[in-house]
């Protein structure tokens, strides 16, 4: 049965008497365990990024349609219902709250 090994690349240009490319050697050298260690961390945290910004913006979505109904009843239950109208105030602030929380972290550039 076949298996990986993480291995690291040194490539040297190759060049004749007159300074003229004729070629590469290529080496290959075992990775250490701790540089293979380094990058499947980095790959497992590129996933969890990429899930985590997919599941932001699958947020936001419904988010803003509940922002845009809770403000619609919110201006319809001020005269109404002043009870109601400070509850839908309340939502829409958290609401908004949210949705700026979101907006920060997918506008964030990637930490190293």
């Amino acid at each position: 049965m076949a298996r990986l090994i993480p291995v690291r690349v040194e490539a040297l240009l190759l060049a004749d008497d007159f300074h003229q490319l004729v070629g590469f050697l290529l080496v290959l050298r075992e990775a250490s365990k701790r540089i293979h260690d380094h990058l499947v961390q980095q790959e497992t945290l590129g996933h969890h990024g990429e899930m985590a910004a997919h599941l932001a913006h699958e947020i936001r979505n419904p988010l803003v349609a509940i922002e845009r109904h809770a403000g619609e009843s919110h201006q319809r239950a001020r005269n109404a219902r002043p009870a109601h109208a400070t509850i839908l105030a309340a939502l829409v602030k958290e609401i908004v709250r949210m949705d700026m929380t979101l907006k920060d972290y997918l506008a964030a550039p990637p930490r190293r």
